[in-house]
Formats: C-alpha cells, sequence, structure tokens
C-alpha cells in the first residue's frame, strides 16, 4: 500500500541519505529508527481511516461527475473529474491493499494450524466451485454429478 504512493519512495531516500556518523551498526540503527518515525507520520498523514477517506473521494468523485453533467463542455470541471476520478481510484486501491494485507496476517496466523478455520476455509472454496445444475439453451435444467458432466461434454462436442 505504502509503495504505490508517490511520497513513499523519496520519503525513504531522504531519511536513508541523512549521515548519522559512527560505527556502520550504529548507523543502521539510528536510521531505521529515524525512517519508523517517519513512516508512522506518512502513514497516519495519508491511510489512516482508510474507508472513510474511500467514502470522502467517492462523495468528491459524485459531486464533480453532477457538476459536469450540468456543464459538460468546461474545462475546468472536466480537470476536476478526472482528479477525483484518480484520486478515488488510487484510495480505493489502498484500502483494498490494506484489507488484503489484514487478510494475510490472519491467515497466516491461523490457517496453516490445520485449524477448524483452516478447514472451514478449504470446504468453502471447494463448495463455491463446484457445478450443481446447468441450464440448457431450451431452457430444461440439468442436474446431478453424471448428468452435469455429460452435459458439459455433449456442448464442447457440438462447439
Amino acid at each position: 500500500m505504502w509503495m504505490d504512493h508517490d511520497e513513499f519512495m523519496p520519503l525513504v531516500k531522504k531519511v536513508w541519505d541523512q549521515n548519522s556518523g559512527g560505527c556502520p551498526m550504529y548507523q543502521l540503527c539510528y536510521k531505521l529508527r529515524k525512517l519508523k518515525q517517519e513512516l508512522k507520520l506518512f502513514n497516519t498523514t495519508h491511510f489512516s481511516n482508510i474507508s472513510d477517506r474511500v467514502k470522502d473521494a467517492k462523495n468528491k468523485m459524485d459531486k464533480a461527475q453532477q457538476a459536469l453533467h450540468t456543464a459538460h463542455e468546461n474545462p475546468i470541471l472536466c480537470m476536476r473529474e478526472r482528479d477525483a476520478i484518480r484520486k478515488y481510484t488510487s484510495t480505493v486501491r489502498a484500502e483494498e491493499s490494506f484489507f488484503k494485507q489484514k487478510a494475510r496476517i490472519q491467515w497466516l496466523s491461523l490457517g496453516d494450524q490445520n485449524t477448524n478455520y483452516f478447514h472451514k476455509s478449504v470446504n468453502g472454496r471447494h463448495n463455491r466451485n463446484k457445478l450443481l445444475s446447468l441450464t440448457r439453451k431450451d431452457g430444461e435444467v440439468v442436474e446431478g454429478h453424471e448428468a452435469v458432466k455429460s452435459e458439459v461434454i455433449a456442448y464442447f462436442h457440438r462447439v
């Protein structure tokens, strides 16, 4: 999430390029401590309350699009709408990345320990991937493992 932000790498470079003096291990510890402080501030500034930020960006985008709808020839409104869409898209991407990381953390802490959670998630995925019935072009519903299997084979032989 941070790495996709335009200001992330320049921030890391700025902190890392600071001269701290002392032995190499001290320099490393100093730079890591400074980087941690800067990244906390960076996170608070750009990503705190990410879901609220997505809602705000969506509202701004909707307002910009409504204003553009009434005066669609206005270049300022076009630019404002484009910026609002860009902001909304990047904020949604950041929120998605945040929730993916959170889910990954939960999976790592619960998923590989042969737990009930692990088995439920595997079984849930297996059930979502089942093909229980098909509807033919003529509207007839085909059910049952063997009937669905033969219908799929027949379909691909016709195609």
